[in-house]
């Protein structure tokens, strides 16, 4: 959306971002960095009916991104397999593993790990560019807005991480609920001390388990990278911490 991304990637080397990955993510979690100008292995068969119409760079990218998946699921011990997409656009995991993948114009990030120990995961990466002025309404609420004012945080690349955490909750949220949401949905409070994140939600459907997410979110560079996701046991209780209108 906002920021072109043309710059992020040149700021930060593969083994920093993959460093910035794993310390934002839960444990047990294996990770992969892939950057979009280099020419991807190609796609598997099953993955191709998503991208008759694709451009040709928005194929790169989505061929980017199956890779960084399948070296991350390589990293887990799992045979390389074909990453179809499925409902909600949300790429098709082996039994037994969750996921979650991500990209700029310049770079693609993947995670992945074993269902026992991450029960849903989402991650995102965007360019550290503030998000447009004629965004914010779109993406921030009003308590986000004044939580913004007092917090320090300028008020674009505030809301450009909000943007971001919002993204990974969602692809946290979907494996769990299968609700689409609008951005509004969620109410995200950010905790710049220990770079971590919070939301809450009025919709029933996803309140209960949006509660029980835990996130954090890491500056690298001209990136911005957030992760949200719920362990096996359940999670951290977060009920009570995160911004509402």
């Amino acid at each position: 959306m906002a920021g072109d991304g043309h710059t992020a990637y040149h700021m930060g080397t593969n083994t920093e971002l993959a460093d910035a990955l794993l310390a934002i993510a839960p444990f047990g979690v294996a990770c992969a960095v892939h950057a979009t100008d280099r020419e991807p292995e190609p796609l598997w068969a099953a993955e191709l009916s998503a991208t008759d119409r694709m451009s040709a760079k928005r194929l790169r990218e989505f061929s980017a991104g199956r890779q960084c998946a399948r070296e991350a699921l390589a990293r887990l011990g799992q045979a390389p397999v074909a990453l179809p997409v499925g409902p909600g656009r949300a790429p098709l995991w082996p039994a037994g593993i969750i996921g979650s993948i991500s990209h700029t114009a310049e770079i693609a990030v993947a995670v992945v790990a074993r269902r026992a120990q991450v029960r849903s995961l989402g991650i995102d990466v965007e360019s550290a560019d503030p998000l447009a002025a004629e965004l914010l309404a779109l993406v921030c609420r009003d308590a986000e807005r004044a939580a913004l004012a007092v917090s320090g945080l300028e008020p674009g690349p505030g809301a450009k991480l909000l943007f971001s955490a919002k993204e990974s909750l969602y692809k946290c949220l979907w494996p769990l609920t299968g609700v689409f949401l609008e951005f509004h949905d969620l109410g995200i409070r950010l905790d710049p001390v220990r770079c971590r994140f919070s939301a809450c939600s009025e919709d029933p459907r996803i309140a209960g388990t949006l509660a029980m997410i835990c996130g954090r979110y890491r500056r690298v560079g001209g990136l911005l990278l957030s992760c949200a996701w719920l362990d096996a046991s359940g999670g951290e209780i977060l009920t009570g911490t995160a911004a509402s209108d």
